[in-house]
């Protein structure tokens, strides 16, 4: 009995002194360690190595997407925030990039995409980005979120820079061409901005809204804005094997402003 009572008093100094050495560690310290332990008991679903990556930009409708879920499926690992009352959020998720992106509130659903990590917006020019890039893969958007953890094509094109920026300009010139209108930037999918402000990114907002490429009555892409990307994409399919093709997903790392 003797033996068994100085048993626990040690292990009960030993859990003192643990308590003592965590509650002095820096936050940062903490927060490192959190992620390590979630890595190790395999992150946040998925197959496949992940690591800290950081995300963050802005939801908008023409107004801020605010109070919206944002989440993140990705080649491995899932991840979600909700925006704040500006529409934007901010994220570090133990995942594998590439990713897509949905914001969700009430009715109201945009889609998105995360090559890697960094600006991620959510927007009216990515839904029709996000459409255009099912477009190429010959498949729809709904089936590509459903499957994109196990998508390799996907995985493969949204891993090469030079596909993407090409995706953007492609939807852009869409735009131009249909509803003569020029966007303030073709990235408008890493590019930072203020929603509601009436500038850079959220003015192309307000002239896509009043030219009829944005439903105003919703924010969304009108269906023949949405049509005509999807149609654009499949016009111009991604060949793994060309010129400007991937080797596969990569790994994100952590670029959290």
């Amino acid at each position: 009995m003797k033996n068994g009572l100085g048993d626990l008093k040690i292990v009960e100094k030993i859990k003192m002194k643990l308590e003592s050495f965590v509650r002095g560690l820096p936050p940062t310290m903490l927060l490192a360690c959190s992620l390590l332990a979630l890595s190790a008991c395999g992150g946040g679903g998925g197959g496949g190595p992940t690591s800290p990556v950081s995300f963050q930009g802005t939801t908008a409708l023409g107004v801020p997407f605010a109070n919206a879920t944002v989440a993140f499926t990705c080649r491995a690992g899932t991840a979600s925030t909700t925006s704040d009352t500006n529409g934007n959020y901010r994220l570090t998720a133990l995942v594998q990039t590439p990713c897509v992106v949905t914001a969700t509130n009430g009715a109201s659903t945009l889609h998105s995409l995360a090559p890697g990590g960094g600006v991620i917006n959510v927007t009216p020019l990515t839904e029709l980005l996000t459409l255009y890039v099912a477009g190429q893969l010959n498949t729809s958007e709904s089936a590509l979120f459903s499957n994109f953890s196990g998508n390799a094509h996907a995985h493969a094109l949204l891993s090469n820079s030079a596909q993407v920026s090409q995706a953007q300009s492609a939807v852009v010139t869409l735009v131009s061409n249909t509803y003569h209108i020029n966007i303030s930037t073709t990235n408008f999918l890493g590019s930072a901005f203020v929603a509601g402000s009436g500038a850079g990114a959220d003015a192309d907002l307000d002239v896509l809204a009043k030219t009829g490429a944005i439903d105003p009555a919703t924010g969304l892409p009108s269906s023949a804005a949405a049509s005509a990307s999807l149609s654009l994409g499949q016009s111009n399919p991604f060949n793994p094997g060309g010129p400007t093709g991937a080797t596969g997903g990569t790994g994100g790392s952590g670029t959290g402003r």
